[in-house]
Protein backbone atom coordinates (compact mmCIF):
# COMPACT_ATOMS: atom_id res chain seq x y z
CA UNK A 1 0.00 0.00 0.00
CA UNK A 2 1.34 3.40 -1.06
CA UNK A 3 2.17 5.85 1.97
CA UNK A 4 1.56 9.27 1.61
CA UNK A 5 2.85 9.98 4.93
CA UNK A 6 5.43 12.88 5.29
CA UNK A 7 7.19 11.47 7.92
CA UNK A 8 7.61 7.99 5.26
CA UNK A 9 8.22 10.37 2.28
CA UNK A 10 10.57 11.97 4.14
CA UNK A 11 12.10 8.48 5.25
CA UNK A 12 12.58 7.22 1.62
CA UNK A 13 13.72 10.35 0.19
CA UNK A 14 16.86 10.00 2.38
CA UNK A 15 16.79 6.27 1.81
CA UNK A 16 17.48 7.56 -2.19
CA UNK A 17 19.77 9.50 -1.31
CA UNK A 18 22.41 7.67 0.55
CA UNK A 19 22.31 5.68 -2.35
CA UNK A 20 23.12 8.87 -4.90
CA UNK A 21 26.89 9.68 -5.08
CA UNK A 22 27.78 12.90 -3.30
CA UNK A 23 23.98 14.93 -3.78
CA UNK A 24 25.43 17.35 -0.85
CA UNK A 25 28.09 18.05 -2.64
CA UNK A 26 26.04 18.82 -5.99
CA UNK A 27 23.33 20.68 -3.52
CA UNK A 28 26.16 23.12 -2.10
CA UNK A 29 27.36 23.18 -6.07
CA UNK A 30 23.51 24.57 -6.92
CA UNK A 31 23.02 27.14 -3.84
CA UNK A 32 26.84 28.45 -4.28
CA UNK A 33 26.17 29.63 -7.74
CA UNK A 34 22.01 30.44 -7.04
CA UNK A 35 22.90 32.78 -3.93
CA UNK A 36 26.46 33.49 -4.63
CA UNK A 37 25.27 35.38 -7.67
CA UNK A 38 23.24 37.50 -5.78
CA UNK A 39 25.86 38.80 -3.40
CA UNK A 40 27.90 39.29 -6.69
CA UNK A 41 25.35 41.30 -8.06
CA UNK A 42 24.87 43.27 -5.27
CA UNK A 43 28.80 44.33 -5.29
CA UNK A 44 28.89 45.02 -8.59
CA UNK A 45 25.78 47.34 -8.42
CA UNK A 46 27.48 48.74 -5.27
CA UNK A 47 30.81 49.40 -7.76
CA UNK A 48 28.57 50.25 -10.53
CA UNK A 49 26.98 53.33 -8.55
CA UNK A 50 30.59 54.39 -7.39
CA UNK A 51 31.84 54.63 -10.90
CA UNK A 52 28.70 56.43 -11.84
CA UNK A 53 28.87 59.24 -9.25
CA UNK A 54 32.41 59.56 -9.79
CA UNK A 55 30.88 61.07 -13.39
CA UNK A 56 29.86 63.92 -12.62
CA UNK A 57 28.39 66.67 -14.71
CA UNK A 58 27.68 67.45 -18.61
CA UNK A 59 30.86 65.80 -19.82
CA UNK A 60 30.42 62.46 -18.13
CA UNK A 61 26.90 61.97 -19.63
CA UNK A 62 27.74 59.62 -22.18
CA UNK A 63 29.81 57.55 -19.28
CA UNK A 64 26.89 57.21 -16.82
CA UNK A 65 24.32 56.46 -19.84
CA UNK A 66 26.92 53.10 -20.96
CA UNK A 67 27.88 52.17 -17.16
CA UNK A 68 23.73 52.63 -16.35
CA UNK A 69 23.20 50.24 -19.49
CA UNK A 70 25.96 47.76 -18.43
CA UNK A 71 24.57 47.81 -15.18
CA UNK A 72 20.99 46.89 -16.06
CA UNK A 73 21.85 44.07 -18.88
CA UNK A 74 23.93 42.67 -15.94
CA UNK A 75 20.77 42.65 -13.84
CA UNK A 76 18.68 41.46 -16.46
CA UNK A 77 20.69 38.30 -17.20
CA UNK A 78 21.37 37.31 -13.88
CA UNK A 79 17.80 37.41 -13.17
CA UNK A 80 16.78 35.74 -16.22
CA UNK A 81 19.21 32.88 -15.74
CA UNK A 82 18.18 31.84 -12.07
CA UNK A 83 15.05 30.43 -12.88
CA UNK A 84 16.63 28.32 -15.04
CA UNK A 85 19.46 26.97 -12.88
CA UNK A 86 17.01 26.67 -9.78
CA UNK A 87 14.96 24.19 -11.93
CA UNK A 88 18.36 22.20 -12.70
CA UNK A 89 17.86 21.02 -8.36
CA UNK A 90 14.46 19.70 -9.71
CA UNK A 91 15.49 17.24 -12.33
CA UNK A 92 18.55 15.95 -10.24
CA UNK A 93 15.97 15.53 -7.46
CA UNK A 94 13.58 13.39 -10.13
CA UNK A 95 16.91 11.21 -10.86
CA UNK A 96 17.82 10.39 -6.82
CA UNK A 97 14.05 9.51 -6.59
CA UNK A 98 14.64 7.19 -9.19
CA UNK A 99 18.24 6.29 -8.60
CA UNK A 100 19.54 7.14 -11.92
CA UNK A 101 22.77 8.52 -11.79
CA UNK A 102 23.78 12.30 -11.32
CA UNK A 103 26.58 14.28 -13.04
CA UNK A 104 27.53 17.57 -12.48
CA UNK A 105 25.96 19.15 -15.44
CA UNK A 106 22.62 17.86 -14.81
CA UNK A 107 22.44 21.07 -13.13
CA UNK A 108 22.24 22.92 -16.70
CA UNK A 109 19.01 20.83 -17.65
CA UNK A 110 16.98 23.99 -16.82
CA UNK A 111 18.80 25.27 -19.62
CA UNK A 112 18.54 22.89 -22.01
CA UNK A 113 14.76 23.05 -21.68
CA UNK A 114 14.62 26.39 -22.07
CA UNK A 115 11.63 26.78 -24.35
CA UNK A 116 9.12 24.70 -21.84
CA UNK A 117 10.26 25.68 -18.73
CA UNK A 118 10.29 29.00 -20.09
CA UNK A 119 6.39 28.83 -21.36
CA UNK A 120 5.55 26.95 -18.08
CA UNK A 121 7.00 29.95 -15.80
CA UNK A 122 4.35 31.88 -18.54
CA UNK A 123 1.53 30.03 -17.71
CA UNK A 124 2.09 29.48 -14.06
CA UNK A 125 2.22 33.43 -13.75
CA UNK A 126 -0.51 33.85 -16.32
CA UNK A 127 -2.83 31.27 -13.77
CA UNK A 128 -1.89 33.39 -10.37
CA UNK A 129 -2.25 36.61 -12.39
CA UNK A 130 -5.56 35.88 -13.43
CA UNK A 131 -7.15 34.95 -10.11
CA UNK A 132 -5.85 38.06 -9.02
CA UNK A 133 -7.71 40.12 -11.19
CA UNK A 134 -10.68 37.77 -10.47
CA UNK A 135 -10.18 38.75 -6.89
CA UNK A 136 -9.90 41.79 -7.10
CA UNK A 137 -12.93 41.75 -9.10
CA UNK A 138 -14.87 39.84 -6.85
CA UNK A 139 -13.59 42.05 -3.85
CA UNK A 140 -14.99 45.29 -5.63
CA UNK A 141 -18.23 43.83 -6.16
CA UNK A 142 -18.69 42.83 -2.15
CA UNK A 143 -17.07 46.36 -0.87
CA UNK A 144 -19.61 48.09 -3.00
CA UNK A 145 -22.42 46.03 -1.11
CA UNK A 146 -21.22 47.46 2.14
CA UNK A 147 -20.63 50.79 3.79
CA UNK A 148 -16.72 50.71 3.87
CA UNK A 149 -17.37 51.54 -0.42
CA UNK A 150 -18.43 54.98 0.29
CA UNK A 151 -15.12 56.81 1.66
CA UNK A 152 -13.44 54.73 -1.47
CA UNK A 153 -16.39 55.92 -3.89
CA UNK A 154 -15.11 59.42 -1.75
CA UNK A 155 -11.77 59.35 -2.18
CA UNK A 156 -11.98 58.05 -6.14
CA UNK A 157 -14.79 60.50 -7.42
CA UNK A 158 -12.73 63.13 -8.22
CA UNK A 159 -10.04 61.10 -10.66
CA UNK A 160 -13.53 60.28 -12.24
CA UNK A 161 -14.92 63.86 -13.02
CA UNK A 162 -15.14 64.79 -16.94
CA UNK A 163 -14.65 68.49 -15.41
CA UNK A 164 -12.05 68.22 -13.52
CA UNK A 165 -8.80 69.81 -14.52
CA UNK A 166 -5.09 68.83 -14.90
CA UNK A 167 -4.44 70.93 -12.02
CA UNK A 168 -7.18 69.04 -9.90
CA UNK A 169 -6.18 65.51 -10.81
CA UNK A 170 -2.63 66.39 -9.90
CA UNK A 171 -3.70 67.85 -6.87
CA UNK A 172 -5.23 64.34 -6.02
CA UNK A 173 -1.70 62.42 -5.72
CA UNK A 174 -0.32 64.72 -3.20
CA UNK A 175 1.12 62.70 -0.82
CA UNK A 176 -1.75 63.62 2.08
CA UNK A 177 -4.58 62.25 -0.88
CA UNK A 178 -2.55 59.43 -1.51
CA UNK A 179 -2.67 58.29 2.47
CA UNK A 180 -6.22 59.12 2.19
CA UNK A 181 -7.08 57.04 -0.69
CA UNK A 182 -4.80 54.01 0.64
CA UNK A 183 -6.74 54.69 3.95
CA UNK A 184 -10.37 54.17 2.54
CA UNK A 185 -8.80 51.31 -0.08
CA UNK A 186 -7.58 48.55 3.24
CA UNK A 187 -11.36 47.13 3.61
CA UNK A 188 -10.82 46.17 -0.33
CA UNK A 189 -7.28 44.94 0.37
CA UNK A 190 -8.59 42.80 3.18
CA UNK A 191 -11.53 41.20 0.91
CA UNK A 192 -9.28 40.67 -1.62
CA UNK A 193 -6.27 38.84 0.11
CA UNK A 194 -9.08 36.52 1.82
CA UNK A 195 -10.84 35.92 -1.61
CA UNK A 196 -7.12 35.30 -2.76
CA UNK A 197 -5.48 33.11 -0.41
CA UNK A 198 -8.75 31.02 -0.59
CA UNK A 199 -8.82 30.47 -4.02
CA UNK A 200 -5.20 29.95 -4.88
CA UNK A 201 -3.72 27.89 -1.97
CA UNK A 202 -5.71 24.62 -3.79
CA UNK A 203 -4.52 26.27 -7.06
CA UNK A 204 -0.58 26.28 -5.82
CA UNK A 205 -0.63 22.77 -4.45
CA UNK A 206 -2.18 21.29 -7.51
CA UNK A 207 0.01 22.82 -9.80
CA UNK A 208 2.88 22.13 -7.26
CA UNK A 209 4.26 19.31 -8.80
CA UNK A 210 4.40 20.92 -12.64
CA UNK A 211 7.79 21.41 -12.42
CA UNK A 212 8.67 18.29 -11.80
CA UNK A 213 6.25 17.48 -14.94
CA UNK A 214 8.17 19.51 -17.14
CA UNK A 215 11.35 18.03 -16.02
CA UNK A 216 10.08 14.97 -16.81
CA UNK A 217 10.01 15.75 -20.26
CA UNK A 218 6.30 17.05 -20.65
CA UNK A 219 5.50 20.79 -22.60
CA UNK A 220 4.52 23.78 -20.44
CA UNK A 221 0.87 23.15 -20.83
CA UNK A 222 1.22 19.13 -20.57
CA UNK A 223 3.14 19.58 -17.45
CA UNK A 224 0.33 21.95 -16.00
CA UNK A 225 -2.66 19.78 -16.90
CA UNK A 226 -0.26 16.67 -15.52
CA UNK A 227 -0.02 18.43 -12.45
CA UNK A 228 -3.83 18.94 -12.04
CA UNK A 229 -4.70 15.82 -12.91
CA UNK A 230 -2.12 13.93 -10.41
CA UNK A 231 -3.02 15.87 -7.36
CA UNK A 232 -6.60 15.81 -7.99
CA UNK A 233 -7.70 14.90 -4.40
CA UNK A 234 -4.40 14.23 -3.35
CA UNK A 235 -3.20 17.85 -2.83
CA UNK A 236 -3.57 17.94 0.69
CA UNK A 237 -0.91 15.70 1.13
CA UNK A 238 1.48 18.27 0.03
CA UNK A 239 0.10 20.51 2.49
CA UNK A 240 1.00 17.90 5.20
CA UNK A 241 4.72 17.43 3.34
CA UNK A 242 4.59 21.33 3.97
CA UNK A 243 3.81 20.96 7.18
CA UNK A 244 6.41 18.59 8.13
CA UNK A 245 9.42 20.71 6.66
CA UNK A 246 8.06 24.05 8.43
CA UNK A 247 11.83 23.73 10.42
CA UNK A 248 13.25 24.12 7.06
CA UNK A 249 10.94 27.16 5.67
CA UNK A 250 11.73 28.79 9.03
CA UNK A 251 15.00 28.52 8.87
CA UNK A 252 15.26 30.08 4.82
CA UNK A 253 12.65 32.73 6.29
CA UNK A 254 15.30 34.10 9.26
CA UNK A 255 18.22 33.86 6.86
CA UNK A 256 16.55 36.70 5.30
CA UNK A 257 15.68 38.48 8.31
CA UNK A 258 19.62 38.17 9.09
CA UNK A 259 19.93 39.43 5.36
CA UNK A 260 18.33 42.70 6.03
CA UNK A 261 19.31 43.06 9.70
CA UNK A 262 20.93 46.45 8.57
CA UNK A 263 17.31 47.79 8.12
CA UNK A 264 15.82 45.57 11.00
CA UNK A 265 18.01 46.51 13.60
CA UNK A 266 17.67 50.32 13.84
CA UNK A 267 14.15 49.63 13.88
CA UNK A 268 14.41 48.05 17.23
CA UNK A 269 16.40 50.76 18.16
CA UNK A 270 19.49 48.83 17.74
CA UNK A 271 21.93 51.02 16.53
CA UNK A 272 24.91 49.82 14.43
CA UNK A 273 28.76 51.23 14.73
CA UNK A 274 29.57 51.02 11.48
CA UNK A 275 28.49 52.65 7.60
CA UNK A 276 25.50 52.01 5.55
CA UNK A 277 27.30 50.11 3.05
CA UNK A 278 29.57 48.15 5.58
CA UNK A 279 26.61 47.15 7.55
CA UNK A 280 24.37 45.73 4.60
CA UNK A 281 27.22 43.98 3.00
CA UNK A 282 28.00 42.29 6.59
CA UNK A 283 24.33 41.25 7.37
CA UNK A 284 23.80 40.10 3.19
CA UNK A 285 26.89 38.05 3.26
CA UNK A 286 26.16 36.84 6.67
CA UNK A 287 22.76 35.77 6.02
CA UNK A 288 24.01 34.05 2.08
CA UNK A 289 26.41 32.21 3.93
CA UNK A 290 23.84 30.79 6.64
CA UNK A 291 21.15 30.22 4.00
CA UNK A 292 23.96 28.34 1.67
CA UNK A 293 24.84 26.18 4.93
CA UNK A 294 20.75 25.13 5.15
CA UNK A 295 20.84 24.32 1.75
CA UNK A 296 23.81 22.31 1.63
CA UNK A 297 22.39 20.12 4.81
CA UNK A 298 18.98 19.81 3.75
CA UNK A 299 17.73 21.34 0.51
CA UNK A 300 18.29 17.49 -0.91
CA UNK A 301 16.37 16.07 1.02
CA UNK A 302 13.25 18.17 1.28
CA UNK A 303 13.19 18.44 -2.77
CA UNK A 304 13.91 14.67 -3.29
CA UNK A 305 10.73 14.14 -0.83
CA UNK A 306 8.60 16.39 -3.43
CA UNK A 307 10.18 13.79 -6.18
CA UNK A 308 8.85 10.97 -4.48
CA UNK A 309 5.45 12.48 -4.17
CA UNK A 310 5.61 12.86 -7.71
CA UNK A 311 6.72 9.31 -8.92
CA UNK A 312 4.02 7.76 -6.09
CA UNK A 313 1.26 9.42 -7.86
CA UNK A 314 1.96 9.24 -10.97
CA UNK A 315 4.38 6.87 -13.48
CA UNK A 316 7.35 8.90 -15.31
CA UNK A 317 6.60 10.57 -18.43
CA UNK A 318 9.81 10.38 -19.82
CA UNK A 319 13.07 9.06 -18.17
CA UNK A 320 15.47 11.95 -18.06
CA UNK A 321 18.68 12.67 -20.08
Amino acid sequence: MISFKASDLHRQARQQLQQATAPKRLVLIHASIALGSTLLLAVLNFLFSLLIDDTGGLSGMGTRSLLSTAQTLMETVVMMALPFWQIGLTFLALRWARNDSVQTGHLLQGFRRFGPVFAFRLLYGFVFLALGFAAIHLASVIILMTPFSEALVDALSPMMDPSATAEQIEALFSPEKLSGMLDAAIPLFVVFGIIFLIAAIPVFYRLRLGEFAVMDGLGSGGALLHSLRITKGSWRHLVKLDLHFWWFYVLQVLCNLIANGNLLLPLLGISLPMGKEAAYFLFFGLGTALQILILWQFQGQVLTSYAVVYDTLSPPQAQPQ
